[in-house]
């Protein structure tokens, strides 16, 4: 497995690196990555990815999501940033996993 990067600049994108051993390849709903073996994209427009993996129930692309964009320390990510993946995990049906992060990100924050 590669290795994720959060940009936390004005557009805050991020940038994933991913790497498939065994058969089988790497996509994602919109197409933001597509590769065989070893890929890197930059999403740009990370809340649409997360949006549609939720709308989905797609719960591990949410899981997936989520965690690259939390590799930072909690004050450093922006509150609407950590409303939308909570918003995201609820819309999954993973209620319990939203409020579990949520208190996480109250107690340290």
């Amino acid at each position: 497995m590669g290795r994720s990067v959060v940009d936390p600049g004005p557009t805050y994108g991020l940038e994933v690196a991913i790497s498939v051993k065994g058969r089988g390849r790497v996509v994602s709903v919109p197409a933001a990555i597509a590769c065989p073996t070893t890929c890197y994209a930059r999403i740009v427009l990370a809340d649409r990815a997360i949006d549609a993996a939720a709308a989905a129930h797609r719960v591990g692309e949410v899981a997936v999501l989520a965690a690259t964009g939390l590799q930072t320390r909690w004050s450093a990510v922006p509150p609407a940033h950590l409303a939308h993946i909570i918003a995201a995990y609820a819309h999954a049906g993973r209620s319990h996993e939203a409020r579990m992060l949520a208190a996480e990100a109250v107690t340290r924050g």
